[in-house]
């Protein structure tokens, strides 16, 4: 659309000058969707109802003739519980202790990643030999292969890729058993769900079967390595370590032998003789000593004890020659006695009892004398003997001193054998340990589901595809329909090919607005562009009439979504404005939404007019801010082919003519209901408002012979919802909707 040229403004587009031009701004290009609906799209599939069920109807023939000859495939699952706990019957958590902990689930998906690889894959294949089996073949698609034989036919023979190698089959197959193998875990257990999928349910069966004992064989057998290397390990360690303790008993030996260390019953020579010979020093020291007395107590007895202490010495008694000697002289003593108590001290034989008794005591007295000279003989040879004793213990102290490093040396090699030997006694525990853990090996993890035997396909599942086929088939056929309909139905872009296509006069285009109260209240301002615009759908009105001015004007359309409510509404108010006593009818009983609109709850309303249970004035209701009074539709509304009879309406309007200067009757669109028809030829004017960009030429030109059938007066058409940017104008368009046009418009602004 060409600029306006704007006094004092310059060049403007039709956009920006709407919005300088309207002061409250209210004007929203987008404020209604273009979007059909539904009643739109049912009614455009109902038009081509034909085309619909055929297309229905072959893509459900195709998809069921391709969903029954699909490949049938078949699942095994299985279910695998890891278990990484062992059970230990010897203390052998320092060789194998468990992997992981229980509650780590990286364990888990570390033990998937096993199970999806290529190594566990490339054994199953090679054990089954599927790498030879038409499971796995290459099956060239009926496409591909009628390509290939029109190719032939021209002369271009397709090339045959040369034949595979065994390993290149075997990876082939490889890759292709991998895409059929599944291992799942929900990340919340110790569980994982496996399942293989194949044409045969019995291969599926096997090769699930055989991939999860390849899995806990190979588990098996890693464990088995790590014992084998504990075994030949422990071998190694215990034999050299008994070579390397022998040599070193042997040096020890060898080392004792060289320097006197010799032990006999726990304790080296030199020591135990050293040890003897003390025992027998202290012994002769204790004999010497009782010699020693001995001699002493006699030497005092005979040199100044006398005679008289031999009684009183136990050594001395011991001797039975001084007791023989002791009873005569007690014996000579008694008949001393006797003798001077008869005689006197000087009688011859009292003289002579005391000689007898003075030699027997001289024999007691050389007896002790002689005692005397054995106990010093003995003292003497107990002092030589311990002067010996001395002697040899200081030579072996002396000796032991000078062997006091080797020794040192020796205990430092016995320790050092003894802990070589503990280590070797540990080290041969542990293999035996391991030697019998050999025999007690198991995986961690267990098969908790064996690979089952299905009975039914996987895949097709042909009662969920059908009703996939079945509910894209209805999609497809509703797109197809409204596509053709599409196609086939040009809608109007302009006034010019409305009334090209149509045969319909023009009366003016409006702009897309939003109907509401507020809106209604403040849009029409004097400046603005919808003002204007309806200006223009005033005056096409006035003009077309002549000098007969209608009075009941009523309004409708092809389709829903239209705008026809929201043209008679911005109509009606446009009158008010310029002065007109307005009533704004809502005839539209099935869905009315005028009243919701305008914010009216009116008790009465058409209903109760129409059954003339109310009158006229009783059931409209007065809206001040609008300036009209509005005939809505009360709640509870039904039977619309009864009440808008043509007698019952005809009586309302006659009421209605004699109240106002213009009625506008809003009617329900004719392409969906008839509920309008029979009254369509009551109204002065009937003005057809066209969706722009959306209704089709078709619908306006059979709703406009249904509407000359019914005997409506038909005015002419209205373009309704226009993009100012997008409207396609030219000078043909100027006589329905002047004032929208260069200085005209200019003019009136």
């Amino acid at each position: 659309m060409n600029d306006l040229i704007v006094p004092g403004r310059g060049p403007q587009s039709l956009p920006s000058l709407i919005r300088d031009t309207d002061p409250f701004n209210r004007y929203d290009p987008q404020a209604q969707s273009d979007d059909p609906g539904l009643a739109t799209i049912l009614a455009a599939i109902w038009r081509h109802r034909i085309i619909c069920a055929l297309t229905f109807v072959l893509f459900t023939a195709v998809t069921a003739v391709v969903v029954f000859t699909l490949k049938q495939t078949y699942q095994s699952d299985a279910l695998l519980m890891i278990d990484p706990r062992q059970t230990h019957v010897t203390n052998l958590q320092s060789i194998q202790d468990s992997p992981t902990g229980l509650s780590d689930l990286n364990f888990v998906r570390s033990e998937i990643q096993i199970m999806e690889s290529d190594e566990l894959a490339r054994k199953v294949v090679v054990m089954l030999d599927l790498q030879h089996s038409p499971e796995f073949a290459d099956h060239p698609s009926p496409l591909g292969a009628a390509i290939g034989g029109l190719l032939s036919l021209v002369g271009f023979p397709p090339k045959t890729p040369p034949p595979l190698t065994e390993a290149q089959a075997i990876e082939q197959t490889v890759q292709k058993y991998k895409a059929r193998f599944v291992a799942y875990n929900d990340g919340k257990s110790f569980t994982i769900a496996n399942s293989f999928t194949a044409s045969d349910p019995k291969l599926a069966q096997k090769a699930l079967t055989v991939h999860l004992k390849q899995y806990l064989d190979d588990q098996r057998d890693a464990k088995q390595q790590v014992i084998n290397k504990a075994e030949a390990w422990f071998k190694q360690q215990l034999g050299e370590m008994a070579d390397k303790l022998l040599r070193d008993e042997a040096a020890q030996q060898e080392f004792r032998r060289k320097n006197h260390l010799m032990r006999a019953g726990g304790e080296t020579i030199p020591g135990r003789q050293l040890t003897g010979l003390t025992t027998q020093l202290g012994d002769a020291r204790a004999d010497l000593a009782r010699k020693q007395a001995r001699y002493d107590e006699l030497r005092t007895i005979a040199s100044s004890r006398g005679l008289a202490a031999v009684d009183s010495d136990p050594s001395v008694l011991a001797s039975p020659l001084i007791e023989k000697l002791r009873e005569q002289e007690a014996t000579a003593a008694a008949q001393v006695a006797q003798l001077e108590e008869h005689y006197g001290a000087r009688h011859p034989q009292v003289l002579a009892a005391r000689a007898a008794l003075g030699d027997v005591q001289g024999k007691i007295g050389r007896e002790i004398g002689r005692m005397t000279a054995l106990a010093a003989n003995d003292l003497a040879i107990s002092q030589a003997n311990l002067q010996r004793l001395q002697r040899s213990v200081s030579g072996l102290e002396q000796d032991l001193g000078s062997t006091t490093d080797a020794e040192l040396t020796a205990s430092q090699l016995e320790r050092e054998i003894d802990a070589e030997r503990r280590l070797y006694d540990d080290l041969l525990a542990r293999s035996k340990q391991v030697a019998i853990q050999r025999e007690m090996q198991e995986p961690d993890a267990r098969v908790a589901s064996n690979a089952s035997l299905p009975l039914r396909p996987q895949f097709p599942q042909h009662g969920l595809l059908m009703a996939i086929s079945v509910s894209a088939a209805t999609l497809l056929a509703g797109a197809v329909a409204i596509a053709v309909d599409k196609l086939s139905a040009k809608p109007s872009l302009s006034l010019e090919e409305l009334e090209t296509a149509c045969g319909m006069p023009g009366l003016a285009v409006l702009p897309r607005v939003k109907l509401s109260h507020r809106k209604l209240r403040y849009a029409l301002a004097p400046l603005s562009y919808l003002a204007a615009s309806y200006q223009t759908l005033r005056n096409s009105i006035w003009f077309r009439c002549g000098t007969r001015p209608p009075k009941v004007i009523l309004f409708t359309s092809a389709l829903p979504g239209d705008g026809k409510t929201t043209v008679a509404a911005f109509f009606a108010r446009s009158l008010a404005l310029n002065g007109k006593r307005v009533l704004l009818v809502d005839a539209d009983l099935r869905r009315s939404g005028l009243g919701r609109t305008l914010r009216l709850t009116p008790r009465t309303g058409i209903v109760s007019c129409l059954r003339q249970t109310r009158t006229l004035q009783e059931s409209a209701v007065r809206d001040p801010e609008l300036g009209l009074d509005v005939l809505a539709v009360e709640r509870g509304a039904t039977d619309p082919d009864n009440l808008l009879a043509k007698d019952r309406f005809e009586y309302m309007l006659d009421e209605a003519r004699r109240a106002y200067d213009v009625v506008i009757v809003d009617t329900p669109p004719i392409a969906a209901v008839d509920d309008a028809l029979p009254i369509v030829s009551l109204a002065d004017v009937t003005v057809m408002v066209v969706r722009w960009g959306r209704t089709p030429h078709q619908v306006i030109r059979a709703t406009l012979r249904r509407l000359h059938l019914a005997g409506a007066n038909v005015l002419g058409a209205v373009l309704n919802a226009t993009d100012p940017a997008k409207h396609k104008s030219n000078s043909r368009d100027l006589e329905a909707y002047r004032p929208l046009s260069g200085s005209m418009f200019l003019e009136r602004i």
